[in-house]
């Protein structure tokens, strides 16, 4: 009997893993559709795709990889020319090769600054929607403090403040965009805290920290990827801009926005060292808002196919 009940029980988790399987199988399918009927969503994939592969393979990517650092004065201000594609900087440096180099710190960047917005944010958001009361109070309160700055401005002052460089300009950023995060996670978990999941998961002796970690975020992880997805083409323009201002990246470091800073000086006589870079960035900021804004189509309910 007890060898029955054994396996009539693994046979009914198998049954249930391979609903679950199935059920995984058609969203993504549903998913990949949406993406797919969207020309322009396809358009941001492909760069964002392209994208990371430089970043990955920029060292072999770069014909001049030790241009990162070094320099060359015998070659500077060259033209675009078949040796130098986007022609050498005022040190003799190949600028393909740093813009190239340049990408895997844009992305490294932006992926650690957003990965820590979120670690702050998302449970601020859903601790104050989840609770509600005094705890919401306190902390919309808190992030309303921090709305109330332009969000560069703040960057600025925080990245100054702690002295200039790659790591000062991460932490600025994840400390002035986390507010965002937290109002969206908020507005959700508003939402989802009255839902029947919710009382079926305290009744049956679920905590607060259970229902939260188990059922709440599982729920808000939909308009979190698309914010996501939108605020890497941000945080990238924004460490540019800072790298152009002088408080983010400094030199010899290949980033691009401290690249199109250092090219202006040359424009007139030189533009391409300020113009590649400059298109770096925005092809970039192009691909993950194409992407996002696909994302956001995947993610609505009232845009799927009935």
């Amino acid at each position: 009997m007890g060898m029955t009940g054994a396996r009539v029980n693994t046979s009914g988790r198998f049954e249930r893993l391979r609903r679950a399987c199935r059920t995984i199988r058609k969203r993504a399918g549903v998913s990949w559709y949406q993406l797919r009927r969207n020309r322009l969503t396809m358009v941001g994939l492909a760069i964002v795709m392209l994208l990371a592969l430089v970043a990955v393979f920029a060292p072999f990517i770069a014909p001049y990889p030790g241009d990162e650092e070094g320099t060359s004065l015998g070659n500077r201000l060259k033209p675009p020319s078949r040796e130098h594609l986007f022609g050498t900087d005022d040190l003799g440096r190949d600028v393909f090769s740093r813009v190239v180099l340049g990408a895997r710190i844009s992305l490294r960047v932006g992926v650690i600054a957003i990965g820590a917005t979120m670690a702050i944010g998302i449970p601020i958001g859903a601790m104050a929607g989840f609770f509600g009361g005094w705890v919401d109070e306190a902390m919309m309160r808190l992030t309303d403090i921090c709305l109330a700055f332009p969000h560069l401005m703040l960057a600025l002052a925080i990245s100054a403040a702690l002295g200039s460089g790659l790591r000062s300009a991460m932490l600025a950023i994840s400390l002035t965009w986390w507010p965002w995060y937290a109002r969206l996670v908020r507005g959700q978990a508003l939402q989802l805290r009255n839902q029947p999941f919710v009382y079926a998961a305290r009744s049956m002796g679920a905590t607060d920290a259970d229902i939260i970690l188990r059922h709440i975020l599982p729920n808000c992880i939909g308009p979190v990827i698309v914010n996501a997805s939108l605020d890497m083409g941000y945080i990238i323009l924004a460490t540019a801009s800072l790298g152009f201002i002088g408080v983010g990246a400094q030199a010899p470091t290949p980033e691009w926005g401290l690249m199109v800073s250092t090219g202006r000086k040359f424009f007139l006589t030189s533009p391409w060292m300020a113009l590649f870079p400059g298109l770096a960035i925005f092809v970039a900021v192009l691909g993950f808002n194409l992407l996002g804004d696909g994302l956001r189509d995947v993610f609505d309910p009232r845009s799927r196919p009935r």
